[in-house]
């Protein structure tokens, strides 16, 4: 590939990035160390506190709050998505107009403006799969 294709590349991962509210800071945070470090650690409270509700999960289900994800804990956190989640390596994360995909799609992240101007924004897990 050459060095003008790349920049393309890189600079509409930066606008999609932009558009779906996505701070560098917040996609590293969640996508390379809390919810790593939760998710890896089996740390059920500060995995559920990166979670938006609803969240989407395998078959199309959705799950409505902290107190149904905690009950379901074990079917939603696999060994798989563990395994998705320890292996990512934050500079190769796919971005696009859903999100920030982990893994091979195990996990995806969006982020939420929490003003108008949507100068605050929150970005949180939004399925796992």
């Amino acid at each position: 590939m050459t060095a003008p294709y790349n920049d393309k590349v890189g600079d509409r991962l930066r606008s999609i990035r932009r558009q779906r509210g996505l701070s560098l800071q917040e996609v590293q945070r969640l996508s390379g160390g809390e919810f790593k470090a939760a998710v890896v650690g089996g740390d059920r409270a500060a995995v559920v506190e990166e979670v938006r509700f609803p969240l989407n999960i395998s078959g199309g289900k959705k799950i409505s709050g902290p107190g149904e994800f905690q009950r379901n804990y074990e079917k939603i956190i696999t060994p798989e998505v563990v395994k998705a989640v320890s292996e990512q390596d934050f500079g190769k994360v796919f971005v696009n107009q859903q999100g920030v995909m982990i893994g091979s799609g195990q996990v995806w992240l969006s982020g939420q403006c929490l003003d108008q101007a949507c100068t605050k924004t929150e970005v949180k897990v939004i399925t796992i799969q």
